[in-house]
């Protein structure tokens, strides 16, 4: 499971957390029937036990230590519902805003910059600021100006090939040089393709598709995977196939250049957390 769609399915939980806390009332929090029943009330509830335990572990387990989802439930864990009814409405605010809170942290990019998810959460937690991945094929004049491009802007643009091998295979690279928070995926028509049953058919009658290089495909599953969907763009260049199987990922056509769609570029790069700006090559 890639990160976006793990994320995706924990804030689906905390939400449903957060539903249920807040549906909580004295009643039901606090045992009825305990040793000192009214205003103070008894022991927790089951269910309150149960509540409060399961966002304790779902926090625990998603954010970092000094994090703010987990200041909260430190502050509503811990107390006491028997000290009566206002310790119960305190506890239940901590909780909730807990789960609040991290779902907003969840939803926005700058939690990269600040450390607030755990690594096996966020394995592309500890990015370099300033570098982008560049996935090519065999264009090298795209190549080249996306590269100018990214570095006019203050990035380091990494290139695969241009990283030293250092006796490692080319998924070693690629695993070793994407500590990046994002990614282009340049997507031109570099080979021609038909189906294996028409191979008989005369060239004129054959049905046949510019496709971007296998290995470019590779690495854009790679980084959709990787990093989620919203921190990959493909830049795609004249009537080359686009993967129809990946949904939720921008596409931007360069046949004027890169610099045509170099606000477009910036815009998604910045939703992504990163700090750029045309005025950056000053």
């Amino acid at each position: 499971m890639g990160v976006e769609q793990r994320h995706e399915s924990t804030i689906a939980l905390l939400r449903e957390l957060q539903e249920r806390g807040a549906g909580f009332n004295w009643q039901t929090a606090v045992d009825p029937h305990g040793s000192a029943p009214g205003q103070y009330g008894g022991p927790e509830t089951p269910a309150w036990i149960h509540f409060k335990t399961r966002v304790k572990r779902i926090i625990l387990r998603t954010f970092s230590d000094g994090s703010t989802p987990i200041e909260l439930l430190n502050q509503g864990y811990g107390v006491k519902l028997e000290n009566g009814k206002d310790h119960f409405r305190q506890a239940q605010r901590k909780l909730v805003a807990a789960l609040q809170v991290a779902v907003e942290i969840l939803q926005d990019p700058s939690a990269l910059s600040f450390d607030e998810l755990r690594q096996e959460q966020h394995p592309y937690r500890r990015v370099d600021s300033q570098k982008v991945f560049v996935v090519h094929g065999h264009d090298e004049q795209l190549k080249t100006e996306t590269e100018v491009f990214l570095t006019s802007i203050g990035l380091k643009p990494i290139v695969l090939h241009r990283q030293p091998n250092k006796g490692r295979t080319i998924i070693e690279k690629l695993e070793k040089h994407s500590d990046v928070g994002f990614a282009f995926i340049l997507l031109t028509p570099d080979e021609i393709a038909y189906l294996a049953a028409q191979a008989s058919l005369p060239e004129s009658e054959r049905a046949t598709e510019f496709r971007a290089r296998p290995n470019v495909i590779f690495e854009f599953g790679y980084f959709v995977g990787l990093l989620g969907r919203k921190h990959v763009c493909c830049l795609y260049k004249g009537r080359v196939a686009l993967p129809s199987d990946v949904h939720g990922v921008i596409y931007m056509s360069v046949d004027d250049g890169v610099e045509a769609k170099g606000v477009d570029m910036m815009r998604e790069l910045q939703a992504a957390g990163y700090k750029v700006s045309l005025d950056s090559e000053d």
